[in-house]
């Protein structure tokens, strides 16, 4: 559950991040995701908005109402893993990782047109908007 519903928050507000999963085999015994994934799952959503922030601070306010919206949408068990992650002391490192892995793999430019389709798309998604 927690995979899934992490997966299709990264694929619909920010399309720009890389990670992926694979789904537990039926026949496989699959027990609480470790600690250390929960901490590096959460930078690497978080990491996408902090690059955009970076990238057009004016817009900072938006892309941190737009994760925060994304991460409200959460059920009860992935919030609790997401605010055991915020809690983690790996977590500043992990989002450094994750925000040099990231700035590795795009140019600023095209991080940047991400960026901004990211902020069309959930805006879009929003109840009432007109876009």
């Amino acid at each position: 559950m927690f995979i899934k519903t992490v997966n299709a928050v990264i694929l619909a507000l920010f399309s720009a991040s890389s990670f992926s999963t694979t789904q537990c085999p039926p026949d496989a015994p699959c027990g609480p995701l470790p600690p250390e994934f929960k901490v590096a799952m959460y930078a690497s959503i978080v990491a996408f908005p902090m690059a955009c922030a970076k990238l057009d601070p004016a817009n900072a306010p938006r892309y941190e109402a737009a994760l925060s919206a994304e991460l409200g949408k959460l059920g009860a068990d992935d919030q609790a893993a997401m605010d055991e992650a915020r809690r983690d002391p790996a977590l500043p490192a992990m989002l450094i990782a994750a925000s040099q892995a990231l700035e590795a793999e795009q140019s600023p430019a095209r991080l940047a047109r991400k960026c901004g389709r990211a902020l069309q798309r959930t805006e879009a998604a929003e109840p009432g908007s007109t876009k």
